[in-house]
Order: C-alpha cells, then structure tokens, then sequence
C-alpha cells in the first residue's frame, strides 16, 4: 500500500470512529450507552437484540430478551426500592406468565396484561391472606377463592376487589353464609348455617337479617316472618303471636313463602329484584288487571345478580293479550332533588294487600358506600316494596326499588334503569320496553289510578308443585 493510500486510510478510519463511537464490527457483549442508560448485550441494527441488560437511568435494571430494542419474551425487571417482576414480555409490558414479587413482602403468581394482573393468578399476602382466581387490571374480579389467615374462606364471585355476587363464606369458627353479596356485606337472599346447628334463611341488608326470613334453631323451634337489624318483629301469619313455634317430633316439610313487587313491561314481562324471585320455585303474580283473587304463573328468564334484578315471563296458559303500560322507560339519569314516587306492597300481613304509594326526592346519584349502580332517595320503604318502580313526576320509570339503609332515616336505593335495559336486552329485546307515557301532564292521583293496574304482588316460595 503507499503512503498516501495509507494516509487516506486511517483518516477514513478515524472519521468512522467519530461517526459511530459504538461499533459492533460483529461483537456481540458490548456496552453501548442508549438514550434509557447504559446496555450490554446482543446488539443488531443499532439496538438491542437477543440477550443483554439495561441499567437504566432511574435504577432499574432489566436482565433477559430483547427485540428491536424492545423487552420481548422473559426477563427480570428490578426496581431500586427492590420490588421485581420475573416474567414475560411483549412490547416493553409485562404481558403472558409472571411473578412480581412487591416491597411490602406481598407476591403474585399469574397472568399478566399490557402492564396489569390480569387471567388467572395468585396473591400471596405478606399478613398470611391467599387470592386464588381471577384478575381484571389488577383488581380482583371475577370467580375466585380467598383464604384469610384467620382461617375464614371465601368461594364466590368478586367485584373491584369485594366480595359482590353469589357466594359462600366459610367462618372459622364453624358458621357459613351462603347466598348474595354486596361490597364484602352479606345483601339480598341467603342462608347463614350457625356451627350450633341453628339455621337463618331469608333477606339481607347490609350484613344484617333485614325482611322476610325464617330461623330454625338447633332444637327445632321456627321463627319466620319479618326481621329488622337482626331482630324478629313480626310473624309470618298474623296468627302467630309467639315468636317460635314449636316443631312437631315428625315434622312436615317446611314450605317458605315471602313477597315483593314487582311491575310490567311489554308482552307479559315482569320485572322484580333477584332476591324477590331470583332463587324462587315458585312464582305466582296477583293484581293483573286489578284481581288479587287469582295468582298467575311466572318463570324467571334472566338475571342480573349483582345489580339485584330479575326478568319474569308470565306462563299461565289463560293470559294471553297483555295491555300497554302506561308508563315509558327512561334509562337516562335522574337528577338530584327530583321528585319521585314508588308504588308497592309492603308488609302486607299488617299493612293489606292494598297498593301504596310514597314519594320524595333523588337524595344522590349513587347508593350506599357510593355504589354507582343506585340512587339513594328520600322515599320511605319498607320490606316488600322490594322490586317496585319508580317514577318521576312525568309517568316515566326511572329505577327499581332494592334495599333501605337499616341505620337512618329517609334514605332507600333504586336500581337505575339503564342496568334493567342491560338485563333486557341480553335475554329478550328493548321492544319489550315501553315508550311512551299516556300519564305524562296527569295530577299524580291519575296517574296512579292507570299505572297501579300494572304494579304487581309477587308471591314466591321456595318448594314447586304446591
């Protein structure tokens, strides 16, 4: 080579370095300073690929697969305050199978999603608790079993972390409660087994026996009719002014009977809450077309249990043309401080089978502990109201009556109707779904005179064939 072709060599070498202060000429473990921190590992087309590491800026070092500069397929991702996540990758997000391991000693073992826990996983808690079910980012939703480190054990369905749905808990101290929930409290129907043999089935509010229910102690002795805040008030049947009635040595089968509410729609649908007749055998309704003396057969055709509602379906063979509600269907939201009335059939065994009527206002947009799904009002209810409808001032049904606080005064919850018009869609069709108001510019004393003949007394119990 002469000199000056050398010449021109190494100043064509030395601009290459100053160009490319990094090159690869074909290495694969080399340190390359990146915009994130410093890299070693495969390298390709200018960016990590294959196996490498990243001490980033913040701290965090990540040690596993790369493509395209990018943490794809397993790595370890460690944080400075020294929590780690071992696992899969896709795109720069923890996404398929891993474990991450939190700074308070807490770990999970499962399915991720773009960054969340979510699928199937296990939380190992740092107190001793044990999650075992499903995810949706990083909440606890879905069907899952708890194991609480006192030994108490939850199987059942979640809701954004709470038990909410159908469930069964088991105490360690030998009780169960099988039935709804809401927000981690025992709320709607179900039956609390007490380790001494003593048996309560019935309704719950908020934790406590609150509405028709029916206790059998381990002796034998039945205690059935309303309850209020755990306490007996009032019998089943008016004839029984004790409260237990002694079980005979060879009893027969207890027959459980209760009531709500419940209201038309098109074409022989009836709406109520699932813990009216969600669980039902039988379902008979009184008060079409104004006759109490006749009960007609019903069949639940879908349920929503979480939002407390059932769809019924007359099935009595002598029905056959249904009238129009008066009423129209709005799934628009209400305001607060808007009037509202309720019309129902409560405690009817002192109060009568005649329809009452009580009115007040939207106190708030959201119910109890703010659930988003009711409203909280002014409206006075009482056991068997549950299921009944609620109107504005202008014929329209705007919610479903469920539940009453225990606690205070003057503050019950209604369902909002858009979760109705959810329920009927997926199990029928919104045609079912009444549209106008033939009440709307009526004195509210008209509109109950048209719209009562389609608020309806549901009778239920919990044997068939009777």
């Amino acid at each position: 080579m002469k000199r000056n072709d050398k010449i021109t060599f190494i100043s064509l070498l030395i601009l290459l370095l100053f160009l490319f202060p990094n090159p690869t000429f074909g290495q694969k473990n080399i340190v390359h300073r990146i915009s994130e921190g410093i890299y070693e590992g495969e390298w390709h087309k200018g960016k990590p690929h294959g196996k490498g590491k990243i001490i980033y800026k913040s701290g965090d070092i990540y040690e596993g697969d790369f493509v395209k500069g990018k943490r794809e397929g397993y790595g370890v991702y460690t944080f400075p305050d020294g929590e780690k996540y071992e696992g899969y990758w896709n795109q720069n997000h923890q996404h398929g199978h891993g474990v991450y391991y939190f700074a308070n000693k807490d770990k999970y073992d499962g399915m991720w999603y773009l960054d969340y826990q979510h699928g199937q996983g296990k939380m190992y808690y740092h107190n001793g608790d044990l999650y075992e079910g499903t995810w949706n980012q990083d909440h606890i939703q879905g069907h899952g079993v708890y194991y609480f480190a006192n030994k108490d054990k939850y199987d059942g369905t979640w809701d954004n972390d709470c038990r909410h749905g159908q469930g069964k808990m088991y105490y360690h101290n030998g009780d169960t409660y099988e039935g709804m929930w809401v927000k981690n409290m025992r709320h709607g129907y179900g039956k609390y087994t007490y380790a001494s043999g003593a048996s309560y089935r019935g309704q719950w509010t908020y934790d406590k026996m609150n509405g028709h229910g029916t206790m059998i102690t381990k002796d034998g002795t039945i205690t059935s009719g309303e309850w209020k805040n755990d306490r007996f008030i009032s019998p089943q049947n008016p004839e029984e002014n004790k409260v237990g009635i002694q079980k005979p040595e060879n009893p027969p089968v207890e027959i459980r009977q209760w009531t709500g509410t419940g209201f038309a729609l098109k074409n022989g649908y009836i709406v109520t809450n699932y813990h009216v007749a969600g669980e039902a055998k039988t379902i008979e309704i009184f008060g079409i077309k104004g006759d109490f003396t006749k009960g007609y057969k019903a069949a639940v055709v879908g349920v929503d249990r979480v939002s407390d509602l059932a769809l019924l379906k007359l099935s009595d063979k002598e029905l056959s043309n249904y009238d129009t509600p008066p009423f129209a269907f709005k799934s628009s939201m209400v305001d607060v401080g808007e009037n509202v009335y309720v019309l129902g059939y409560p405690l009817i065994q002192t109060m009568g089978k005649e329809i009452k009527l009580t009115n007040g206002i939207v106190s708030s947009r959201s119910g109890y502990e703010g659930d988003v799904t009711t409203y909280q009002i002014s409206v006075p209810v009482q056991p068997g109201n549950s299921g009944g409808p609620m109107f504005d001032m202008k014929g329209n049904l705007v919610g479903i009556i469920c539940a009453k606080h225990a606690d205070a005064e003057n503050a019950s919850y209604a369902i909002k109707t858009s979760y109705l018009k959810n329920l009927v869609e997926s199990v029928a069709s919104s045609a079912i779904l009444p549209t106008i108001s033939t009440v709307n510019g009526k004195e509210l004393k008209e509109q109950v005179k048209q719209i009562k003949n389609f608020v309806y007394m549901i009778k239920c119990s919990d044997t068939s064939g009777r």
